[in-house]
Formats: structure tokens, sequence, C-alpha cells
């Protein structure tokens, strides 16, 4: 029950829920039902599934009930991640020549239409040009390798003078950077080690966002709520680099001591 409700509120404050609940859902099927047969676990994860959708149904009909707006915590929008995702120009992420897309002034049904043209006119381009894996590599890229633009949202270069707010920036994306390192370095070492089934559990949702984000508008930002995850697999990483360097170590002791 507790997992269902911490769920909710976090799809709440930040609408990743959907790619967490995907990897939720094919842990449930695979993992617990199809391989291990565990009917009691897939039907917690049933019911936990069943408590999320309950609550974030129940917070967007507040939310309209309250008359904060029509439409509650539904997506009205959801073309255009796909309008940006799949832009070959702007490598699958938001650009100011999209704006153009955008017009106040009509409604959002008509903005639909609009959308859907462009998502058209650029799937056809990515067809005619064959640029689907290129364009699926430049938006992997900027999704492990891109700032997570954390500080921007914030007030903190308001409190404090711009150096300061570069070079949090910079020790930030330093931070980031050392850490997708070292998770690729975990990463291939799970390929390698027979692992808890259980782990799936984390790793599923990590690959759901990795494929979401192939289709829809890539933003470093997004892989904020995976970095305890990613940390996970980081620190195995950073495990099995030392090991490596204690591996050489005796043996260049040893070649001192022939000398």
């Amino acid at each position: 029950m507790l997992a269902g409700v911490t769920l909710a509120l976090g799809c709440i404050v930040r609408p990743i829920g959907p790619v967490v609940v995907a990897g939720i859902i094919v842990f449930g099927l695979l993992i617990k039902f199809w391989k291990q047969h565990n009917y009691q676990s897939s039907l917690k994860i049933l019911a936990t599934l069943a408590i999320y959708f309950l609550l974030f149904s129940l917070a967007g009909w507040g939310i309209k009930a309250s008359g904060i707006n029509e439409y509650g915590l539904s997506n009205r929008d959801s073309e255009w991640k796909f309008v940006t995702g799949l832009n070959y120009d702007s490598n699958g992420a938001y650009s100011p020549d999209l704006n153009r897309f955008i017009d106040p002034s009509k409604s959002r049904n008509e903005m639909n239409n609009v959308e859907k043209a462009q998502v058209k006119r650029e799937r056809t381009f990515l067809n005619q040009h064959h640029s689907w894996l290129r364009l699926f590599v430049n938006k992997t890229q900027l999704l492990w390798s891109s700032r997570t633009m954390a500080t921007d949202s914030t007030n903190f270069n308001l409190n404090h003078s711009q150096k300061t707010f570069d070079l949090v920036n910079y020790s930030a994306y330093i931070g980031s950077i050392i850490l997708i390192i070292f998770s690729w370095i975990g990463s291939l070492e799970l390929f390698k080690t027979k692992f808890s089934d259980n782990l799936y559990l984390l790793l599923l949702p990590l690959m759901a966002l990795a494929v979401v984000q192939l289709l829809i508008e890539v933003q470093g930002r997004y892989r904020i709520e995976f970095l305890p995850v990613i940390a996970i697999i980081g620190s195995l990483g950073l495990y099995k680099s030392i090991e490596l360097i204690r591996s050489f170590a005796p043996k260049e002791k040893e070649s001192l001591n022939l000398e």
C-alpha cells in the first residue's frame, strides 16, 4: 500500500510516473508472474498499481473540482513531446525554432491537429533519409551527457554571484559525467554477473526511460529521478575499477623487488 501511495505522490510532483509504472508492469509480468510463478508477489504489484491509479485519479478529480483547471492531471499536450522528440534538426531536444508551432490564439484541439501534422512530416523525413538510427544515437548522447539544468529552475543565481553559479553548475556536471561513466562500467559488469531478479525492479524503469526518450523530447533533467538507480550501478562500476587497479599492484611490487 505504501508503495502505491509514494508512487502516486511522486507522479503528482513529477509526471515521470508512467515510465516507472511501465517498468513495474514488465517486472511483475515477466519476472514475478512468468519466470518465478510467484503469484503472491504478482498480486502485491497489482495492488500497488491499483492504489497508484486510484490516488492519481482522485488527485486529478480534486484539482478539477477545486476549479484550478478543467483537466486535472491529464496530459493535454502529448503530441508536443513528439514534435520535439522526432525533430532531426534539434536532435530531438527543444529548440526555439519549434515555437512556430505554438499559437496561443488557437484552441487545444486546433493545435493538436497542427502538431499531429508536424509529427507526420517529421516521420516522413526520417523514413526518407533513413535517419532514425542517427537521431536515436544523438538523443541517447544528450540524455546521458547533457546537463540536468537542476539549478536553472531555482533562484540560486539570484542569491549568488555568476561565478559561484557557474562553478556549481560545472561541479555538478563533472560529478554527473563521472557517475555516468562508472554506471556504464557497472552495466557492463552486470552482463557478466548473476544477480537477483529483484534488481530488475530498478533496472526496468531505467530501461523504460531510455526507450521512451528515443521518441519524445529529450532532456538531461529527465534522468534526475533515476540518479539513485544510476548511483547503485555506478557504485558497482567504481568497485570493479578499484579491484582492477588493485590487481596490478602486486605485479608492480614484484617487479620492483626483482630489480
